[in-house]
């Protein structure tokens, strides 16, 4: 799988803590989950505590932690949402 995925990609989520969450207005973002990525993780946590509290919440994933073909994955998976590094055509 390493050989779709932009090295430049890896390399920023490599280091990144990232919290996911639905977005409640699909017709106005065309988009149904969006991922905020952070380096730190106290600030992911508090990130990931409103999004619980606002009824948003999806995900937590700590990316230091995985290995690289996690971390390819976990991109896959997030392929249609709107990412950070998601470019607008």
């Amino acid at each position: 799988m390493s050989h779709t995925i932009d090295k430049k990609l890896l390399d920023y989520y490599r280091d990144k803590v990232c919290v996911s969450y639905v977005v409640s207005d699909k017709k106005t973002y065309d988009i149904t989950e969006v991922v905020e990525a952070f380096a730190d993780y106290e600030k992911a946590h508090e990130r990931q505590m409103q999004l619980r509290e606002d009824g948003t919440y999806l995900s937590f994933a700590n990316l230091k932690e995985f290995p690289e073909e996690a971390i390819e994955v976990w991109l896959d998976i997030h392929k249609d949402s709107l990412l950070p590094t998601t470019r607008s055509n």
